[in-house]
């Protein structure tokens, strides 16, 4: 089975956008997702694992949001939160992940809440983080850390997207150089998936863009260490308190 998991995996994704095949789809996937591939499938600079992106692709129907929401709500720290929000913004489904936010943020469980407010903070979604934060960033405890994790993360997604635009109008290469240089500080795995072709520029930009580009991987890994560390901004907590809230 796990020889075939890559395969049946992408057709299980398939098979959701033909008509009265959502159920077979559905069950294919489920009896691969847990399975281990020899080979494994990983997207972009970010290394999306395949089982997620699958689900991300599949079609937006009741029963795949909810697969969808689920591995959302067992991820076990920020990293893993970080991973399949770009997941759902690799397969442009920005808008199911904006859902699953509204969705957490209604419920009575703070675990619930600070989970959506962090995921705002690793979405696309400006807007969207600005309001949660309006909301919650006076709070203390768990959704006051799941906040400041929240606009960190944002802020930082804001000023890789305006060094990224300092670089493609660059005028000579120190300018493009030193913008370049505060984009390697905060860019993190959004980048790659919202930019699955090579960004355009001037001259200079096209120049030089290879010297940051091959960066980027780097760069990642690095926010991939730190954010596995932390769970909504905190200490991850013991693996007991973890099952306890699941």
């Amino acid at each position: 089975t796990s020889a075939l998991r890559n395969f049946g995996l992408l057709l299980a994704s398939a098979l959701t956008r033909q008509p009265g095949r959502l159920g077979e789809a559905l069950e294919l996937y489920d009896a691969l997702v847990d399975k281990v591939s020899y080979v494994q499938i990983r997207y972009t600079a970010a290394d999306l694992p395949l089982e997620a992106v699958a689900l991300w692709w599949a079609a937006d129907e009741v029963s795949v949001n909810e697969r969808r929401f689920a591995r959302l709500d067992r991820c076990q720290n920020d990293h893993e939160l970080a991973q399949e929000a770009a997941a759902a913004l690799y397969a442009e489904k920005s808008e199911i992940l904006d859902a699953y936010i509204r969705d957490r943020l209604q419920t009575s469980l703070p675990v619930d809440v600070a989970r959506a407010i962090t995921i705002a903070g690793f979405s696309d979604n400006e807007q969207l983080a600005s309001d949660v934060l309006r909301t919650h960033e006076n709070s203390m405890g768990l959704l006051g850390d799941a906040a400041k994790t929240c606009r960190y993360a944002m802020d930082r997604h804001r000023w890789a997207k305006h060094w990224l635009q300092a670089m493609q109008t660059a005028h000579s290469e120190e300018e493009f150089w030193a913008a370049s240089v505060l984009f390697l500080k905060v860019v993190d795995a959004r980048f790659d998936v919202l930019h699955q072709d090579t960004p355009k520029g001037n001259d200079v930009f096209s120049q030089w863009w290879w010297s940051v580009e091959r960066q980027l991987k780097n760069r990642v890994d690095r926010w991939a260490e730190k954010r596995k560390k932390t769970l909504f901004g905190a200490e991850v907590p013991t693996p007991i308190f973890m099952l306890a809230s699941l």
